[in-house]
C-alpha cells in the first residue's frame, strides 16, 4: 500500500506532466511508481502500450500523436489506484506508452477493448 507522500508524489508528478504536455506532440517524462501499484487508464482516442521494467524505480510515460491540453488527460489517485483518463476534444488521436515496474497492476481500456 502506497503511503500518502507517495500518492501526492505520484499525482504531482502526473500532473506536471500534463500541464507540460500541452501543445506538444512528444512527450517522455519520469514520475514515481511502485511495484503492487494500481493503475487504470482510459483511453477511448488511440492506443495503450505497457511494458514492465525490472528493479525498484519510476514509470515513464510517453503521450504522442496529436497535441493535446491540460483538460484532455485527467489524473486522479485514491486509495493507492490511480486513474488516468483520455478525453480528447474532437477526434484527435492521443496514444500512450508506458514503462513500469514490475507487479503494477493494471487495467486497461480502450476504444476497440478492455
Amino acid at each position: 500500500m502506497l503511503s500518502k507522500f507517495s500518492q501526492l508524489l505520484t499525482v504531482s508528478a502526473v500532473l506536471i506532466i500534463m500541464i507540460t504536455q500541452a501543445g506538444a506532440q512528444s512527450h517522455v517524462r519520469d514520475f514515481p511508481a511502485e511495484a503492487g501499484t494500481w493503475i487504470e487508464i482510459v483511453n477511448p482516442s488511440g492506443r495503450v502500450d505497457v511494458s514492465s521494467v525490472a528493479g525498484a524505480g519510476g514509470g515513464t510515460l510517453s503521450v504522442t500523436g496529436d497535441p493535446v491540453t491540460e483538460s484532455e488527460i485527467k489524473v486522479e489517485s485514491k486509495r493507492g489506484r490511480t486513474v488516468i483518463t483520455v478525453a480528447p476534444e474532437g477526434k484527435k488521436r492521443i496514444d500512450l506508452s508506458l514503462k513500469l515496474p514490475e507487479r503494477t497492476r493494471l487495467r486497461i481500456t480502450t476504444g476497440e477493448g478492455e
